[in-house]
């Protein structure tokens, strides 16, 4: 897997890098979290909803999680790829 790519093939990041995502996030440039949540949200949202079973619920999950993204970007640290 390259850095020019995306981690996962079919996310259209409109031919943007992940890490150059980030560092837009780290601006604060809240359309990018809307770029990267209509890429990635239906993957995670399948994901979620193998783990709880309650759509109502799941969509929370979703939603705190790109809450968290946007809330806790600063802190996030490509090297470790974990925030």
């Amino acid at each position: 897997m390259s850095g020019d790519n995306n981690v996962m093939s079919g996310i259209n990041l409109q031919g943007e890098t992940e890490q150059s995502l980030v560092e837009a996030l780290k601006q604060g440039k809240q359309e990018v979290l809307g770029l990267l949540y209509d890429a990635y949200a239906p993957v995670m949202m399948g994901v979620i909803l193998r783990i709880v079973p309650d759509r109502e619920v799941a969509e929370e999950v979703l939603q705190e999680t790109f809450l968290a993204i946007w809330s806790r970007i600063e802190v996030y640290d490509a090297s470790k790829k974990d925030f």
